[in-house]
Parts: structure tokens; sequence; C-alpha cells
């Protein structure tokens, strides 16, 4: 509600890349998603989404029921259709298996743009690797890849695995399209504004920060991976 009143507020909806999601996992029907598009789109002020996508797929089974016949994926690919929402993707942070299911439909017909998935330093080194799993089946697709959860939800940070720069300009380096990063004050966004203008690590400092914290994969640290 507040991004809809200040898109409002200052007229800038057509300068504006707008997206969001669909939400209860518990329901995959279309029914549920298109209450959620009609929330969405109410809060938001507006009548058209740039990017809509199907929220946090956890496992093959759960990516099944979202693209049966009646299912979530079948009205948001309707509502593309319908020029309600120009974009449509995929998002998820539990287990690469579910993205690769999700791909599979896209394979036999079900035509989304986008997959969101969690891709950070420790990822890499850690047997649930959407890095090095899901990445090369993304850019194989040619779909536009949003990296999530860049520092492990804080954890990296935190707990001095890595700073925050490296986390960003280390996935900055990867192919994908934009890093969706949690910004809890203006201070933030101007650090990872200036963080982002330096580039991404080139070969070299990537392959040390690499080297440097494998021994810290064991940790419990991207606490969102179905176990």
């Amino acid at each position: 509600r507040w991004l809809g009143e200040a898109l409002a507020a200052l007229g800038v909806r057509g300068e504006v890349f707008l997206m969001t999601k669909t939400h209860s996992p518990q329901d995959r029907s279309a029914e549920s998603a298109k209450r959620h598009l009609a929330g969405s789109l109410e809060r938001l002020k507006t009548d058209r989404l740039d990017l809509w996508q199907l929220h946090a797929v956890s496992s093959p089974y759960d990516v099944d029921r979202a693209f049966a016949k009646g299912g979530a994926m079948e009205y948001i690919l309707e509502q593309k259709a319908a020029g309600v929402v120009r974009f449509v993707g995929v998002t998820g942070h539990a287990d690469p298996a579910a993205h690769l299911r999700a791909l599979k439909h896209f394979d036999d017909g079900a035509r989304f743009d986008t997959v969101q998935l969690p891709i950070n330093p420790i990822d890499a080194h850690t047997p649930k690797s959407f890095q090095k799993q899901v990445l090369p089946a993304l850019v194989e697709r040619d779909l536009g890849v949003l990296a999530m959860k860049t520092n492990a939800g804080g954890a990296l940070a935190k707990r001095s695995v890595c700073s925050v720069e490296e986390c960003l300009r280390s996935v900055l380096g990867l192919p994908v399209a934009l890093i969706v990063s949690g910004m809890e004050t203006p201070e933030q966004v101007r650090q990872n504004a200036a963080t982002v203008r330096q580039g991404p690590l080139d070969a070299a400092q990537r392959e040390a920060l690499m080297q440097r914290i494998a021994d810290r994969s064991g940790e419990d640290l991207e606490w969102y991976k179905a176990k």
C-alpha cells in the first residue's frame, strides 16, 4: 500500500518496472491467484503489472500442483495473454529440484519469462546449489534470472563469512538480469548503489573469495533451503 500511494502521488508509474507475486503456497489454484492479483492491483493503485511471479515453489509436487489444469500458473499465463501483466515467472528458495520441475513444464509449453532463485557465494559450495544446478539451465533457455538472498538473508555478513559488498559483486559477475536486495534504510540503498557501480569482482577476486569461504559450507547459513 505504501508503494501504491507513492507511485500515485509522484505520478511515476510509467517510469517504474513494477513486479510482485502470488502467495499462499498452501493453495495453488487459479482462484487463489485471481484473488492475489486483484488485491495487488488494488493496493498498488495500478491496472497492470510488469512482472507477476508464482511465489515460493518448494518441491516438484508443489510445482505440479501450480501448473496443473485449473492451477495458479494457468491463470497467470492467461493474464499475460490478456495484457494485464507483461511478463510472468516463478520464484523459490527451498530446493533446486522445484525449479528444474518448473523448467520441465516450460519445455512442455508453459512459457514463463523469469525465474527468481537464491544465489550467493556460499550456495556454490552446498549440495543444493542453485548456481550449479539451475542457473546453467536458465541461461540455456534465455530466461530472465532474478538473484535473491545474495547475502543468505543476512547470514553471510552477520556471521563474518563475507561482506555485503563481496556478496553483491560476486553475484553481479554471474549471468543474472538483476539482484533483488532487501534494504531497510536510505543509507543501505546508497551503499548498495555505490557497490554496484564498482562492478563485479574480477575472476581472480571471485576465485579468492570462493576459496576463502569454502570451509564454511557445512554451517547452516542458508536456513531457507529445504532440509
